[in-house]
């Protein structure tokens, strides 16, 4: 999508011009901060990297945002038409030679905190305006639209929740971020249900590159509420939807090619750049959202696509900064995990923001009798040749006390994260908390040669002790643990213990595993089928065939699958199985190491096997 604006001032976009020699090829280091690049960079595909991490930890800071939350837009962060440097508004900045509609003012409204976008049949007639060799006086439609006024320099997160129109066939909805040479497209839906992702970089010969996706059918998206954003690092664009990376461009064109530790460890040498990915220091980019009909679009042909409105919920960009920068946003509570008895006098603190009083929630059975918290002191001190105590109060100004006002099985103190920091430490900061020691809440998944133990809550206990006497230290995110099974016919079941440990004392969870649908009548141990992971070991890539799933399971009652890492126990990936014999899976920013994949039926049952990464 090449903007009307490259067209009008392209003549002002002066780039020198080099020749670039085998031994002057643009050298880059690994620091993810600076940006040392220079314009011989903009005209070679060659790369000499340094070697190094590319996977840039950052913290994310909030600089700009619109939670549409009054009744009217703010004018001081939006423009409503394309091209803000002109002096005014004009037929040119209401136009765009890729939608077939009028950009007015009044389709843009501000409403129960949301800002609408309306695009409706409306013939609007205009003094002749080209592109290139095609000339138009008038459009059918009209459209609202936004472009922000603050632009924003090199790296940043771009966040918008938004709810997409239908009208597959006669709307071109985008939400798209542009820098005069840099274009990037959050996300297109053309005259389509299914979304397209989009670099594209100019030079000032007019040469252009561009790095596409391709329509992608992530499933339903269009009619209802999504988060989409792009984050943008000097390594890598990467494209979310409600949280869930679906698209990666990188700076070095070939970087899966390589087998690097982890995934983003290159080793020193020349690379191919992607020419399309912006370089640092490029001029400054304009957050724009432009709902509109299609150039095709005719009103007797779609008019039941129209009027639609495109919805946002709130636009949000953040800047990345310096892991050593301090931004105030590494937001956690301490204090106790455990109570033991009722009446225990306990007290959070809270770390990394300043505490305001009215935004703690506490879970049932917990009073707050202190905000702040107060602590007593007392020293001997020598008054009038007598020893005496002098008691002082101390203020913990970000601490509370709590007291166990009743008995209750467990919950969360919170605290509710500043408006600023929420991409980061999400809606609450929180510490789970258990009266006395709880039972091992405990989750398996069976194989016929293999079981996987997960302990649902690890926080309550300071360690958990296996049937084999293994220590594992807490806390943890989740907790689990394979051992190999051996069913047979004269032993189908297996029982494993799983005992945790906090400050209270100690309980026992027993679990059966019943492997008689593991050997068949005779004896001889042929296992059932499941479904197969092809290829495995994988890379960046395998898939499911599900042809072959679990004698008498129809195919059409697995409605849902999960991919665990068993050395975290963390879910990497949630999916739907839509009635489909394969499924391809992307993994290419999965860890090297080994995963169990799960699919659920709609009886609850699970099948399962092992999917190891390796890359070597």
């Amino acid at each position: 999508m090449r903007k009307l604006i490259l067209m009008v001032f392209l003549v002002k976009l002066l780039f020198t011009c080099y020749k670039v020699s085998s031994q002057n090829v643009p050298f880059i280091t690994s620091s993810c901060e600076n940006c040392e690049l220079n314009n011989l960079y903009q005209h070679t595909p060659k790369i000499n990297f340094e070697g190094g991490n590319i996977n840039c930890d950052r913290n994310f800071q909030l600089v700009f945002f619109d939670e549409f939350d009054g009744t009217t837009l703010d004018d001081s962060k939006w423009f409503t038409y394309y091209h803000p440097g002109a002096s005014a508004p004009n037929h040119t900045n209401r136009l765009h030679e890729n939608r077939g509609s009028y950009f007015k003012d009044e389709n843009v409204s501000v409403a129960n905190g949301i800002c609408t976008l309306h695009t409706k049949v409306e013939p609007v007639e205009f003094p002749e305006v080209c592109f290139r060799d095609n000339c138009i006086t008038s459009r059918f439609f009209t459209s609202g639209m936004l472009w922000s006024k603050p632009k924003f320099e090199n790296f940043h997160r771009y966040e918008i929740r938004c709810n997409t129109p239908l009208g597959a066939g006669s709307m071109w909805t985008a939400f798209w971020i542009f820098g005069w040479s840099t274009e990037i497209d959050f996300f297109e839906f053309n005259s389509s249900v299914e979304p397209e992702f989009t670099v594209h970089k100019w030079f000032g010969n007019s040469q252009t590159y561009s790095t596409a996706s391709g329509r992608m059918d992530l499933g339903s998206l269009v009619g209802s509420f999504h988060t989409y954003a792009v984050e943008h690092d000097k390594f890598f664009i990467r494209w979310y939807i409600d949280d869930v990376l679906v698209y990666t461009v990188s700076l070095f064109k070939n970087i899966n090619n390589y087998p690097p530790s982890g995934g983003f460890y290159l080793p020193e040498g020349e690379y191919d750049k992607t020419m399309s990915f912006p370089d640092c220091n490029e001029p400054a980019l304009s957050v724009i959202v432009d709902p509109g009909a299609t150039p095709s679009a005719h009103p007797y042909f779609s008019m039941r696509n129209f009027p639609n409105d495109f919805l946002i919920d709130y636009i949000r960009v953040y800047k990345i900064v310096d892991n050593n920068e301090e931004i105030g946003c590494n937001i956690s509570i301490t204090g106790p995990t455990s109570i033991c008895k009722k009446l225990d006098t306990l007290q959070y603190c809270l770390n990394g923001a300043e505490m305001k009083g009215g935004s703690w929630e506490l879970p049932q059975g917990i009073t707050m009798y202190q905000n702040p918290s107060l602590t007593i002191t007392s020293k001997l001190v020598f008054i009038g040749n007598k020893d005496t105590i002098v008691f002082d109060t101390v203020i913990n100004k970000d601490c509370i006390k709590v007291i166990a006002s009743e008995y209750y099985g467990g919950g969360k103190v919170r605290y509710k994260v500043p408006e600023e920091c929420k991409f980061l430490s999400g809606d609450f900061a929180e510490k789970s908390i258990y009266f006395g020691t709880p039972l091992p809440n405990l989750n398996y998944y069976l194989t016929c040669t293999s079981v996987t133990i997960c302990l649902e809550n690890p926080d309550a206990f300071t360690e958990v002790w296996y049937q084999q006497a293994e220590i594992l230290p807490a806390p943890s995110n989740k907790n689990c643990k394979t051992f190999e099974v051996a069913f047979s016919k004269k032993q189908p079941y297996y029982y494993f213990t799983v005992q945790g440990t906090n400050e209270c004392g100690s309980r026992i969870n027993t679990i059966r595993l019943d492997g008689r649908n593991c050997f068949n009548t005779s004896g001889s141990g042929n296992y059932l089928p499941r479904f197969s992971i092809l290829p495995n070991p994988a890379s960046d890539y395998f898939s499911l065939k599900l042809n072959n799933i679990v004698d008498n399971v129809e195919l059409s009652k697995i409605i849902h699958g999960q991919i665990i890492h068993l050395n975290s126990g963390d879910c990497v990936k949630t999916f739907n199985v839509n009635i489909e014999d394969e499924i391809f899976i992307n993994s290419e920013n999965f860890i090297e190491g080994e995963y169990l994949i799960l699919l659920r039926d709609l009886d609850d049952k699970y099948y399962s096997d092992k999917l190891i990464i390796n890359r070597n």
